[in-house]
């Protein structure tokens, strides 16, 4: 149900909380979703893509870091998530 509502819903701010339920819920299924959150247009909805990161996508978060423009929480979490991992 979780991911039919990712795919439906054209509220960025539902999908912060979707994405929290699916990392709850069904984790494993969860991680399918990180890669495309990471580019939402909401900053919730990216800063919890940046917590919750696989080691291959260190990389994108690491640009989220290091982009100027990008939300102040958001590069606040992605630097923590790139620091626990270093």
């Amino acid at each position: 149900m979780l991911r039919e509502a990712w795919a439906a819903t054209r509220h960025s701010y539902a999908r912060a909380d979707i994405l929290t339920g699916l990392r709850g819920a069904a984790p494993q299924d969860a991680d399918r979703y990180l890669d495309e959150a990471l580019d939402d247009c909401e900053p919730r909805v990216r800063r919890l893509a940046c917590t919750a990161a696989a080691p291959a996508m260190l990389a994108r978060v690491r640009a989220r870091r290091d982009d100027p423009l990008e939300n102040d929480e958001v590069r606040a979490a992605a630097d923590r998530l790139h620091t626990r991992r270093d």
